[in-house]
């Protein structure tokens, strides 16, 4: 589904950045400067039997530590693949964005948000 015209659809404004897809938070940083907000990052994870998917979302500061975020899901992670990215949420390696949980049809993936986000 196309976000922009979900967000229309919704009645629910918003202004729109283009960027070409970014796989570092510091390719991130010349691109993002004057836009306001928290920036962030955003990880596809699984767990080690890829039958949970999680879509994390970080600061964009913050170094992601598999082992406390799976000490908190309760299960060891690890990032999910290419694939993984095209069948859960419909993007590529480089465009993982919350707005990709709306190609998340059958609601498998679960949302974790870091607090310092929030």
């Amino acid at each position: 589904m196309d976000v922009k015209d979900y967000l229309q659809a919704h009645g629910i404004a918003f202004s729109s950045f283009t960027h070409p897809p970014v796989y570092t938070c510091e390719e991130a940083n010349t691109y993002n400067q004057d836009i306001r907000g928290v920036h962030c990052k955003n990880l596809l994870l699984k767990d080690r039997k890829s039958r949970a998917f999680f879509l994390v979302i970080l600061p964009a500061d913050q170094q992601a530590s598999m082992d406390s975020l799976g000490d908190t899901l309760k299960t060891k992670l690890k990032f999910a693949n290419e694939q993984d990215l095209q069948d859960k949420l419909g993007v590529d390696a480089g465009s993982v964005t919350p707005f990709a949980l709306l190609n998340d049809t059958e609601h498998k993936v679960i949302l974790v948000i870091d607090p310092q986000v929030w």
